[in-house]
């Protein structure tokens, strides 16, 4: 998730809350934001992932890196948040965890070099970029090689839930192709589909 100007910041909190309801392939793992509004957005990204958390009673493990460190005395995290210092190189980690919610939040100068983040280091499969500049959120688009896009919650990523179809094809997400599976190619066409979803209500969930 790429969190840059926002003026909603209860829609910022309810998103990130959103995402992390459960742990699976769609969960939200990392969150960049940009230099010029981690200050202004730290907090929100810090109570969704709480909310989070009080939902299976227990704490957030947050990776940050030396600029958010930085941020950490102008908002209120709980004391009970486990605090791991990360670095940019291992931003393609996938936390794995059960109940407590794991999360990366690091910061970039712009947002295009957040997403070049996303594309040098995510599985280049689920980007949201919270937003409230349409332009950033467009070339975010242009610019990402991410198949599923959007400006809310991560969770909609789901074959059954977004489209209500049967899901078939996210086994292989790791190497961001939409619909594939090992095996015998067969068919009459051959094409790549990318989905873009606009989040109007910030408090729909999983």
């Amino acid at each position: 998730m790429v969190v840059s100007h926002t003026a909603d910041l209860d829609r910022l909190r309810d998103v990130v809350a959103h995402s992390l309801d459960r742990k699976v392939c769609n969960t939200l793992n990392t969150v960049v934001m940009t230099r010029s509004t981690v200050e202004s957005n730290l907090q929100s990204v810090i109570d969704g992932i709480l909310i989070a958390a009080s939902q299976r009673n227990t704490h957030a493990v947050l990776h940050i890196d030396e600029l958010v460190n930085e941020s950490l005395s102008k908002v209120v995290v709980p004391k009970d948040f486990v605090l791991v210092n990360i670095d940019h190189q291992l931003l393609g980690t996938e936390w794995e965890w059960e109940n407590s919610p794991e999360v990366s939040i690091v910061v970039a100068d712009r947002t295009h070099e957040a997403v070049e983040m996303f594309n040098r280091y995510s599985p280049s499969f689920v980007l949201s970029v919270v937003s409230d500049d349409d332009q950033e959120i467009d070339a975010a688009w242009r610019t990402s090689n991410a198949p599923f896009f959007g400006d809310g919650m991560t969770r909609w990523v789901d074959g059954q839930y977004a489209l209500r179809k049967p899901e078939l094809g996210l086994s292989n997400w790791q190497n961001g192709r939409t619909f594939a599976r090992g095996g015998i190619l067969s068919g009459d066409s051959i094409f790549t589909v990318r989905y873009r979803v606009r989040q109007v209500d910030p408090s729909v969930k999983r």
